[in-house]
């Protein structure tokens, strides 16, 4: 019963959406044409390169956990069971991860903890990535007034978006070690012994994935042409778009939550019918890099057994 109150809501909220925004829909098939096609096959590139090597870190937070895997069949169990989380719950991605890991000679509960663990760093390094939305003008326009007086907009904005990050790096290593350092924390979510350095290094490593996907982003908004967001806008954007997906529990991709936030949050740097075709888009592009990413991906998985049993039969004869 809790389940369909839910997805009634859900279906209640985006068939609003729809209805708020039916004049804007209704103009997208015509500034389709408008949209610049290179600089959307690059971010369709970069977002396929994107998929691989999110895929393949999971073998790191595993690595985090002292347990050793190889990179390629992590990244293989990975995209398959990714390819999952369309379906209703969000929960089928993670839960056919734990039971494919078993083929790496991992248990489901240590399956189970590498994905808790995974989250937690994965949010983190998106966090960090939310934060550069303090460079987007209404807030800007509110602390520059402050600081005119001594330094240019300019210097401002730098000197503030350092101070920020600075910050937020500090809370995430004093947080990151509380957590992965509590004995109560790991016996809660049954962690094992972590690795604290290699952990961080992770983390570090999930960041730059993050800064990755969000430049992709950027790109494939430039192929927009009434739209001109700052790059560091964007990064922003980028961060608190995929947190809202993430936390709107039990919708499939965060489908509908994070193109909401986009344009709500691009609106002020181009028209509504922009920021809208904008956020159709990248959610288009991000499903084109995940299907040839899953595509390539059982095709090397097939191409291996092949080998494996033309490899067995020639043993036999």
């Amino acid at each position: 019963m809790k389940s369909v109150i839910k997805y009634t809501l859900v279906l209640l909220g985006l068939s609003l959406a729809v209805v708020a925004l039916r004049d804007h829909l209704t103009k997208i098939p015509a500034l389709i044409h408008s949209v610049s096609l290179l600089p959307l096959m690059i971010g369709v590139a970069g977002l396929l390169v994107y998929q691989f090597w999110n895929a393949s870190v999971w073998s790191e937070v595993l690595m985090t956990m002292g347990l050793r895997c190889k990179r390629f069949d992590c990244m293989r169990i990975w995209l398959e069971s990714e390819s999952l989380k369309w379906l209703p719950g969000s929960v089928w991605s993670y839960g056919s991860r734990v039971v494919m890991a078993q083929k790496l000679g991992v248990t489901k509960k240590q399956a189970s903890s590498s994905i808790v663990l995974e989250l937690i760093i994965t949010n983190v390094a998106w966090l960090t990535m939310a934060w550069f939305i303090l460079a987007s003008d209404p807030i800007m326009a509110l602390v520059t007034p402050l600081l005119d007086q001594v330094v240019s907009f300019v210097t401002a904005r730098v000197g503030f978006m350092i101070l920020a990050l600075f910050g937020v790096g500090i809370l995430v290593l004093l947080g990151l070690e509380i957590l992965i350092k509590s004995d109560r924390f790991k016996r809660l979510l049954e962690l094992g012994k972590i690795d604290y350095t290699k952990c961080l290094q992770t983390t570090a490593h999930y960041a730059v994935l993050c800064l990755w996907n969000a430049t992709m982003m950027w790109i494939v908004f430039s192929s927009i042409p009434e739209l001109d967001a700052p790059y560091l806008v964007v990064l922003g954007v980028a961060g608190v778009a995929w947190l809202a997906g993430f936390w709107a529990v039990g919708i499939p991709g965060g489908i509908g939550v994070r193109e909401a936030v986009i344009v709500l949050l691009l609106s002020q740097y181009g028209s509504v019918d922009a920021a809208l075709l904008a956020a159709i888009v990248w959610r288009g592009a991000q499903m084109v890099a995940e299907i040839g990413s899953l595509m390539l991906s059982l095709g090397a998985g097939a191409r291996v057994h092949l080998n494996k049993t033309s490899n067995h039969r020639e043993g036999v004869i």
